[in-house]
């Protein structure tokens, strides 16, 4: 029964410190970004799962939130975080929208992705 309480004692300990951490990282990007802008990279961040939390967060840095508030609209919205993303090209589909800004987008194979990937991703 000690074993048990040790291990949840340790479990617990373990929550708190990676609480802690994701609080301290919240209160240090609040210095440096509006409230919301904090929320949405935060929420970018996780949806990276683990393998892809940097290219989620490096997505929402090149999209801020002002950026996906003024497209207001969700279809826009896809499209810009798409082609920011690197998955396709939306030329000329967006008004005024700064369409330098792109990641190269490689799949874990090395592949650039395929131009049927990219017509399928603009049709979701």
């Amino acid at each position: 029964m000690a074993i048990l309480e040790d291990i949840k004692k340790k479990l617990l300990k373990l929550g708190e410190k990676r609480l802690n951490l994701k609080k301290n990282r919240m209160k240090n990007l609040l210095k440096i970004a509006f409230p919301d802008e904090g929320l949405y990279r935060e929420i970018m961040l996780s949806l990276g799962y683990k393998n892809n939390k940097v290219q989620f967060l490096e997505l929402a840095t090149i999209t801020p939130y002002s950026e996906i508030r003024r497209l207001g609209d969700v279809q826009k919205i896809e499209l810009a975080l798409l082609h920011r993303a690197g998955f396709i090209d939306t030329q000329g589909k967006l008004e005024n929208f700064d369409f330098s800004l792109k990641r190269k987008t490689i799949l874990k194979t090395g592949q650039v992705i395929s131009e049927k990937t990219k017509r399928w991703l603009i049709k979701q």
